[in-house]
């Protein structure tokens, strides 16, 4: 029988050898220690299934053994291997639910499955004709995901659903949905076009993408019970959860004075109440991929340590795509392809009907200003750790923004009736 030890410290002893260059692993991750959660097969072969704790964080990954000699087991990281084997025992060894179970079944009976070595967080695999599935690597609860593709099965708005893998104790463990053909993110094709020069189809793309993500929250909404409306207090208790982990990387810097004090201002003058409904949580360019001619939303984890919890408001994504647009058109560019990528967006929103409401309501647009605000403090903290050469770019935004939520205070509670067109002509500026 293998020892759970034992194998604990073979994996231990793999991941001190290999260091940081796991793609799951942050570039700073020191490692504390493996635990093995659950053995599936055995004794002398098999996968253990394990969290791996670091400094920074826990990850969940699955790794192959076989027994040798003196009870040292050698173990190989499954989606690191050379061979799919380690991935067909693992899948085999979980429970998988859903509308495709029967042909994820006999895909794994004739062993047709294979791991995917791609840039991402999370491990991802080929199954079947036609499968793509993801094993979560974070730690905690992370069955929302299921539950969106499966809300959102049939609308056309995101890959079609095909079930969960579980965990021995119930919990996910991974999903399958639909493979799409030849995938492009949204991100990738609108960098080519601005390449080319070619800012009239970019603005197309980009319209394309508000027009999706309309389309999503109009799918999302009532689909099943919508979170309880947001008060202006929970806001600014939010965003002071969100302000103290930005401290520890910005500290006292003049643009973040600057910005929190925007910010506090604005949460305190929102009356609030603010309806919610179930939102995507990090959408941007590249959570959109076209394949042919339809364009697909995908990876529903929400907003990676979230910390402060999640603020299910419509005007959180919409402010996420247009700080995807900052990227392609910084705050410190051109002011002319900004406005027009940014007016793209919002005309394709508008035509959802969750987005003409928000967009017809000033207090709301003024809340779409606050959280784009958020959002461009956030990526400026996150740039300034991780990518300093990047951090200009929200720099820039973060001080556009700021400059405009007082603006955006006194057009909430004085613009009378509807401000479509302000939006369309002013906020995308």
């Amino acid at each position: 029988m293998i020892d759970a030890r034992a194998l604990e410290a073979a994996i231990e002893a793999l991941l001190s050898e290999a260091g940081p260059d796991r793609r799951w692993l942050p570039a700073e991750a020191r490692l504390e220690r493996a635990r093995v959660s659950w053995i599936l097969g055995g004794p002398e072969h098999g996968v253990a299934l394990a969290e791996i704790t670091f400094a920074q964080g826990c990850f969940r990954s699955a790794f192959s053994f076989d027994a040798i000699g003196a009870g040292v087991p050698l173990v190989r990281e499954v989606f690191e291997a050379d061979s799919n084997q380690g991935l067909i025992d693992l899948l085999r060894g979980l429970s998988f639910s859903g509308p495709r179970t029967d042909d994820v079944a006999a895909s794994l009976g004739q062993g047709n499955a294979e791991p995917l070595r791609l840039d991402q967080s999370n491990s991802a695999f080929v199954i079947g004709e036609g499968g793509f599935g993801k094993f979560y690597r974070r730690c905690g609860d992370i069955s929302r995901e299921a539950q969106y593709y499966h809300h959102l099965s049939g609308s056309g708005v995101a890959p079609a659903f095909w079930g969960e893998f579980s965990y021995p104790d119930g919990s996910v463990a991974g999903l399958v949905t639909e493979r799409l053909a030849d995938p492009r993110s949204a991100w990738e094709i609108a960098g080519s076009m601005l390449d080319q020069g070619d800012l009239q189809g970019t603005a197309r793309l980009v319209l394309e993408c508000g027009r999706a993500l309309g389309e999503m929250h109009d799918s999302l909404e009532g689909s099943w019970p919508d979170p309880a409306a947001i008060t202006s207090a929970r806001l600014g208790e939010w965003l002071e959860a969100r302000l103290e982990r930005h401290i520890s990387v910005l500290g006292k810097r003049e643009i973040f004075t600057i910005a929190a004090t925007a910010l506090r201002e604005l949460a305190t003058e929102l009356a609030g109440p603010f309806p919610c409904l179930h939102i995507h949580g990090d959408f941007h360019l590249g959570q959109v991929m076209r394949s042919g001619e339809s364009l697909f939303v995908i990876d529903f984890e929400g907003e990676p340590e979230a910390g402060a919890g999640v603020m299910e408001l419509a005007e959180r994504d919409l402010a996420g795509l247009l700080r995807s647009i900052g990227y392609l058109a910084p705050a410190d560019g051109d002011d002319g392809l900004r406005q027009l990528l940014r007016s793209a967006a919002l005309e394709g929103y508008a035509t959802s009907r969750v987005g003409a409401g928000m967009l017809a309501l000033p207090e709301r647009v003024a809340l779409l200003g606050f959280f784009e605000a958020e959002k461009a403090l956030y990526e400026l903290a996150y740039e300034t750790r991780f990518r300093p050469g990047m951090a200009a770019g929200p720099a820039a935004a973060v001080e556009r923004l700021s400059w405009r939520l007082d603006g955006l205070s006194r057009t909430a509670n004085q613009m009378p009736g509807s401000l479509t067109a302000l939006t369309r002509r002013e906020y995308a500026r």
